[in-house]
């Protein structure tokens, strides 16, 4: 399947009335799609949950503070799709979500998402899968954003009306995050979609590491940031930044589990299959030459049918206690000095999507 894509240019308010315009209808689905899974976790009114989540935290006084552009899109979004403003805010929070509903109502956060970066003879390789919830098959989308006051221009994939979940820029700086369910979060911190987009509005992963330091977080992360000369791998707690990596590391594996703290495990199934997916992760990606099919290959493997890397509808069993995960979609993209980025995506699994590819 090909991915979606569109094209944004022009002022943040701009970019985002153009998405709601073109896309009233999928935006709509997929706000839709978002409060039905949240349903299903046992939550009987989705639309007052995350009410309660907005006035009982202060996630958006600190995108107001850090990140006021991207929220001049998420407004702009709300008027071209004619859409509440606040629900399309809330839909940005999906790891937020999760925090809030595990530290509210004891439910688990689901563990997440597979990541590597490789420096190889000059170019840096950087990728993961993105797992989410089922219900964000067939909301995939890559923005194409034209640069911008400065900022350089970027691919970013998506879902529905998200900001970003990951992607890179013109400048070659290129971002993939992990979720960190064992480590704790804080209400008055940036929501992670908004964090990814102003890392990529840099020009260096070194610029981006320092902006990183300066905010405060809301939901544990891991953050891998590449260019083309330095893979920075960043695990966020409330207390700061902390390296899981060297900072001259030439690889990089990381699935859902910290590894530059030493914490014992909220839920040991999610830890078990954190550790087994990093384990498959290495035996495919140590040693040997970096090509694209060999990295697509780790991405849709499936070496262990319990914990996969590429996670396909209906892996996880039931009793449903938390969202459940689904690959949504995957990212490889390759940074050198010599030539421009270039970045491949995919809608859905590895296993069983085609990759697109984009230059920048």
């Amino acid at each position: 399947m090909t991915i979606e894509t569109i094209r944004l240019a022009g002022t943040p308010a701009e970019r985002g009335e153009h998405l709601g315009r073109a896309r009233a209808d999928a935006v709509a689905r997929w706000l839709t799609g978002w409060l039905g899974s949240i349903a299903r976790c046992g939550i009987a009114k989705p639309k007052s949950h995350v009410a309660r989540m907005l006035g009982g935290t202060a996630y958006l006084q600190a995108i107001q503070v850090h990140a006021p552009d991207l929220l001049e899109q998420v407004e702009g979004i709300a008027r071209g799709a004619a859409l509440p403003a606040e629900l399309i805010l809330a839909g940005q929070l999906m790891d937020e979500e999760w925090e809030y509903r595990r530290t509210e109502l004891g439910q688990p956060r689901p563990g997440k998402c597979t990541s590597f970066a490789i420096r190889d003879g000059g170019v840096t390789w950087i990728g993961q899968n993105m797992d989410l919830d089922p219900f964000t098959h067939g909301h995939q989308l890559v923005m194409e954003l034209d640069a911008f006051s400065g900022q350089p221009a970027a691919r970013i994939f998506t879902v529905g009306g998200m900001v970003g979940l990951m992607g890179a820029n013109a400048a070659g700086v290129a971002v993939c995050v992990n979720a960190l369910p064992d480590l704790p979060g804080r209400p008055d911190g940036v929501p992670v979609a908004f964090v990814i987009r102003k890392l990529l509005q840099h020009r260096s992963a070194k610029g981006a590491i320092a902006w990183l330091a300066q905010i405060p977080h809301a939901t544990p992360q891991h953050y891998l940031i590449a260019d083309s000369s330095a893979i920075r791998s960043i695990e966020v707690t409330p207390s700061g930044l902390n390296a899981s990596a060297a900072v001259d590391a030439d690889l990089v594996l990381h699935t859902n589990h910290p590894l530059a703290i030493d914490t014992p495990p909220v839920s040991p199934r999610y830890r078990s299959n954190s550790v087994a997916r990093l384990q498959a992760l290495t035996g495919h990606l140590v040693g040997g030459a970096v090509t694209v099919e060999r990295l697509i290959a780790a991405l849709a493997s499936r070496d262990d049918p319990a914990n996969p890397i590429c996670r396909w509808i209906g892996d996880d069993t039931p009793p449903r206690t938390a969202t459940t995960s689904f690959t949504t979609g995957a990212m490889i993209c390759q940074l050198s000095e010599r030539a421009f980025p270039r970045t491949w995506f995919s809608a859905g699994p590895p296993s069983d999507q085609s990759f697109t590819a984009f230059e920048l």
